[in-house]
């Protein structure tokens, strides 16, 4: 849809060819996907979704000079990769947001649970940082494998810290992707969940209709045209023969009128590492 809408204004009489790759947001997947495309001279990559595969590709995306750019990816440990940047905000401002909204609606005893992975711990300890700095403290922490959490487990061990004498529990922050996992934890009274900005209602409408249909709304839908849209203008910027190191530096300097999100604060998007 991006490439409809901007490859021609950006890239006249240039043919931008799309190549799709599913690597199922795991790390294996990702690293190979990355890999052929650099072995295929893509000129810049859409990707990854998932932290830990995102963390995967980017070793390769620096490796083979092939500018990354993910849509949904906010592990800190990202922001260490040269060829990897993002169209969404590192869990390293995500997580204090989230402890100052906590600790702002009165909490002052929060556990913790989180998923051990890129996206769980990352969220999780830059949570724990901004929390505490706050005054805030983290009595109860339950950390899970990917696919070895147990719900049921979690929520007895919050409860018991809920009837502790010092510190009781009153607050629980939940820091992972497994939607399984966070639907067995809703007996917990008023969890709150939170999800990517799906964009403004003429975008959604828009992205519905472009195909009439075929390819379903995501919620990482808006961020991923905005990163496409910053790559085909970078790319634009950059000129043939559309080396990495240039096209990169582009990247970097991109600043956006945002067509996918409604910012009433935030009329301009910004690439961030």
């Amino acid at each position: 849809m991006a490439v409809t809408d901007f490859a021609p204004k950006a890239l006249p009489g240039v043919n931008v060819n799309l190549t799709c790759v599913d690597s199922r947001c795991k790390d294996i997947p990702a690293f190979n996907a990355m890999n052929r495309l650099a072995d295929e001279q893509a000129v810049g990559v859409i990707g990854e979704v998932c932290s830990g595969a995102s963390v995967a590709a980017a070793g390769v995306a620096t490796e083979r000079q092939l500018p990354l750019i993910s849509p949904a990816s906010t592990s800190p440990s990202l922001s260490l990769q040269d060829y990897f940047v993002r169209t969404v905000p590192s869990d390293r401002y995500q997580g204090v947001a989230a402890a100052n909204l906590v600790y702002g609606n009165g909490s002052r005893n929060v556990g913790l649970v989180y998923e051990d992975a890129a996206y769980g711990y990352g969220l999780a300890f830059n949570f724990i940082a901004g929390f505490t700095k706050a005054g805030g403290s983290v009595p109860v922490v339950y950390k899970f494998k990917p696919d070895q959490g147990n719900a049921t487990a979690a929520v007895a061990q919050l409860l018991q810290g809920k009837a502790a004498a010092k510190n009781p529990v009153d607050a629980v922050f939940i820091s992972t992707t497994d939607l399984d996992f966070v639907a067995g934890a809703s007996q917990l009274a008023r969890l709150t969940a939170t999800a990517p900005n799906p964009g403004d209602k003429s975008f959604v409408e828009l992205f519905n209709t472009f195909d009439g249909g075929k390819t379903p709304f995501n919620g990482f839908a808006a961020s991923a045209y905005d990163a496409m849209v910053a790559l085909l203008q970078a790319l634009k910027a950059a000129g043939p023969p559309y080396k990495g190191e240039a096209v990169l530096r582009q990247i970097l300097q991109q600043k956006f009128e945002v067509h996918s999100f409604s910012l009433m604060r935030w009329p301009m998007a910004a690439i961030s590492c």
